[in-house]
């Protein structure tokens, strides 16, 4: 019994240890301690003196018999010990019943303490509870809010959707009412100058005044009929059809000059190179294909091999006998610079595929059109692909930059391109160049070090300095040709602009970039609207009255610094740079929030260069393709009017000639009058809503 309470005694010290650690009273612990070890030595000392009698006696009974004084001396020594014993083993008794009232008293102090803790975490886990109860509260309350400011941001866009409606309607009417009076000044134009013509001639000026007076009274009946009724307007296009001629004359530019005394005889035929075609009434009009050539391959919108509209078809050009003088014609023709132009011959800008359509032409410079020049007739030569002519309108040139904007600069003298170094070159020998190219120029960039790639051409300039009142780069001083102490390794580079339109489909659009600290950077989204992205394409000399922006790194991440972020412009600002933001490298996003820029909600794909291509526009978050029905020059014209291009004289391909598209067809019926400043002012279809396919893509050529 007494070992059990001594292992008793220990296990609980254990327990009390691993559970509690430091809960019991250590003091009480070290007494405990203290009562058993002396319970434990009495007990081996009292074993041991048993022990010792023990061997007596068993010596005793081998030597003999004992004397009985000796075992009654023996007896009484048992006895004693005897006594000794119990008397030990009482007061150990009485010792264990201390040892087990202390062990009580720890037991019961320690339960106390761990009932308090216990009371302590319930305490603790009630307060983060409570903690916990407020956040939700606030959870709530704001997840209320936002649905509350998310169903006002709905309403304000219904109404804003609403307004947008009714102004539309209201501009339909005014364009409508426009359409009228512009259609009464071309009668009363038409009217005149055939009353002109005729002389006196009063069967047909009788004639003619009662056409009129027809036309007059169908055109009061439309006005006072046709509202928003698109057929009525149909019923008005199919009436003054008969001038539609004059209107295509009176739009044709340089051609008229050419063709108009056809106009203004009935019978002689006209003169003019060009040849001319009639129509119903035998007026004789300019045949505006022969007006049209385009620059296909080359490394910017000033070069490439040269290709003519002829029958329905463009066509290449023959080397033979094309000087500088031809070249000119054609770069007057695009209204590029046109005095220093230069011929390539043996296919420079890649053979073509398409018919040849001219050979041996020869202008003397005075021409205003290709076709005036001497050759051997449209489809007549004797040369092949290999003799394609190319021609560049200028003598500079920006190669290997992201747009057309920026790149290394590169001239030509002596029949061949050459670099430029970066010695001496500053801000304003680029504003030369950058006026001559017609890229904006308040505020160009100097790349040194071939920071657009090193040429491989000859090294043509070295130490140009230009004050930048000059009109050619060839203006300023310098070397002489070919004289310089550089290498590649210094070939100089230029951007006009110091913000740039990166990775989109066309010059329009792409992942804005700015220039800031020696190096290009992004913007982010936050906060960035249509008001500074007219800012940036006002920069860039674009359309910019209906930009758009696409967030969320649209046109791809950047991998270059973010520089701005937080940018707020009111539209009114010339520069990007003096617009609200945070500062130049203060920001709060990454390139997931890049920003992307379109300057005009059209444009046009797959052509072999910027001007040509299958028309698509922009609608609620999505690019589409329009439909060919009724699509004419005149809608053509808005739409190359939109895109800041050449718009006197477009040519429009139906039957998806520019390749079928892969989006949904958003637009059909357009028919515009040519006096709107945007294609969606024409009236149209409602968006979507069409019965043709892709096969009836409509693509368009502006120059």
């Amino acid at each position: 019994m007494f070992l059990l309470y001594i292992f008793i005694f220990f296990v609980t010290i254990s327990t009390v240890k691993s559970e509690g650690g430091a809960i019991c009273d250590c003091q009480d612990v070290g007494i405990l301690k203290d009562i058993v070890q002396q319970v434990l030595i009495e007990q081996r000392m009292e074993s041991a003196r048993i022990s010792r009698l023990e061997e007596r006696l068993k010596a005793y009974e081998r030597t003999g018999p004992i004397p009985n004084d000796r075992l009654e001396k023996l007896e009484q020594n048992v006895k004693d010990i005897s006594m000794k014993f119990n008397e030990t083993v009482t007061e150990a008794k009485n010792k264990n019943k201390g040892f087990n009232r202390g062990i009580g008293a720890i037991v019961k102090r320690t339960l106390i303490s761990e009932k308090k803790e216990r009371q302590k975490l319930i305490s603790n886990m009630n307060e983060i509870v409570n903690e916990h109860k407020v956040i939700i509260e606030k959870f709530k309350v704001a997840i209320n809010n936002t649905i509350d400011e998310r169903f006002e941001y709905i309403h304000a866009k219904q109404v804003k959707y609403k307004n947008e409606i009714k102004e539309f309607l209201d501009d339909t009417e005014n364009d409508t009412a426009s359409f009228i009076e512009t259609v009464f000044n071309n009668i009363s134009i038409f009217k005149d100058k055939l009353m002109t013509d005729v002389n006196g001639n009063h069967n047909s000026i009788k004639e003619l005044n009662n056409d009129i007076q027809r036309i007059s009274s169908d055109i009061v009946s439309v006005n006072q009929h046709v509202g928003h009724n698109r057929n009525m307007v149909d019923t008005l296009s199919n009436q003054v059809k008969e001038n539609k001629e004059w209107e295509q004359w009176s739009s044709w530019g340089e051609c008229s000059e050419l063709c108009g005394a056809g106009l203004r005889e009935r019978v002689r035929t006209c003169a003019s190179p060009f040849g001319c075609i009639g129509n119903s009434k035998d007026f004789k009009i300019c045949n505006i294909e022969t007006c049209k050539v385009r620059l296909v391959g080359g490394s910017n919108q000033y070069e490439g091999r040269l290709e003519v509209w002829h029958n329905e078809s463009w066509g290449t050009v023959c080397d033979d006998g094309f000087t500088a003088l031809s070249a000119s014609v054609v770069c007057k023709m695009l209204n590029y610079p046109h005095t220093n132009p230069f011929v390539f011959g043996s296919t420079q800008f890649g053979e073509g595929t398409l018919p040849i359509h001219l050979d041996d032409v020869r202008c003397t410079g005075t021409e205003i059109s290709l076709p005036q020049c001497q050759h051997r007739g449209f489809g007549t030569h004797d040369c092949s692909h290999g003799e394609d002519v190319g021609i560049s309108c200028t003598p500079v040139r920006l190669v290997n930059g992201s747009n057309q904007h920026e790149g290394r600069l590169e001239v030509w003298h002596d029949n061949s391109w050459g670099t430029v170094c970066d010695d001496d070159f500053t801000a304003l020998s680029a504003t030369v160049v950058c006026n001559m190219l017609n890229y904006p120029h308040d505020n160009p960039l100097v790349f040194k070090s071939a920071y657009f790639g090193a040429g491989k051409w000859p090294i043509h300039l070295d130490d140009v300095e230009c004050t930048g009142t000059e009109i050619s780069l060839l203006q300023c001083p310098h070397r002489s040709w070919g004289s310089n102490n550089c290498g590649h390794g210094q070939d100089v580079g230029i951007s006009c602009t110091q913000v740039r339109l990166v990775n989109g489909s066309n010059q329009y659009e792409g992942r804005l970039e700015i220039w800031h600290d020696e190096s290009w950077g992004t913007v982010c989204d936050d906060s960035f609207t249509v008001l500074s992205a007219s800012v940036v394409c006002k920069m860039l000399n674009y359309q910019h009255t209906n930009p758009l922006v696409f967030g969320s790194a649209h046109f791809g991440e950047g991998t270059i610094p973010i520089h701005l972020d937080d940018v707020q412009c009111t539209g009114t600002e010339i520069s990007l740079t003096q617009c609200q933001h945070r500062g130049f490298g203060t920001h709060n996003c990454g390139h997931g929030e890049d920003v992307g820029i379109s300057c005009t909600p059209v444009r046009l794909v797959n052509g072999s260069n910027q001007y040509e291509g299958r028309l698509e526009v922009w609608h609620y978050g999505t690019w589409g393709t329009v439909c060919d029905d009724y699509f004419d020059v005149l809608s053509a014209k808005v739409v190359c009017k939109m895109l800041k291009y050449p718009h006197a004289d477009p040519t429009v391909f139906g039957a998806a000639h520019f390749g079928r598209g892969t989006l949904s067809t958003l637009l059909d019926d357009v028919k515009c009058t040519g006096s709107e400043t945007s294609v969606f002012q024409c009236p149209h279809y409602d968006w979507r809503d069409n019965d043709c396919s892709n096969n009836e893509d409509v693509g368009i050529l502006c120059k």
